[in-house]
């Protein structure tokens, strides 16, 4: 005579799968549409990280220019001051 928990056991081990097993075509193309997924966002975290660079690269590029152009505008006046002195 069975137990209850043997009869369970049976109904597990018997059970069918609910999800087919996939074909080595279906592994290989999920496969390859992980890889291309991976590809992608590794391309787009790639451009944002370049967009954040070339931000830092501008702001800093325009806090020189800005200086430069104080030097220069401190050494007109400067020049002014001399020829009138």
């Amino acid at each position: 005579m069975h137990g209850l928990n043997d009869i369970r056991q049976d109904e597990i081990e018997t059970a069918e799968l609910l999800v087919p097993k996939p074909c080595v075509f279906e592994v290989e193309m999920a496969t390859e549409k992980l890889k291309d997924t991976k590809i992608r966002l590794m391309i787009k975290f790639q451009k944002k990280l370049l967009k954040q660079e070339i931000g830092q690269f501008v702001l800093k590029s325009i806090t020189i220019a800005r200086k430069v152009g104080l030097l220069y505008l401190k050494l007109f006046l400067l020049n002014k001051c001399v020829e009138k002195g």
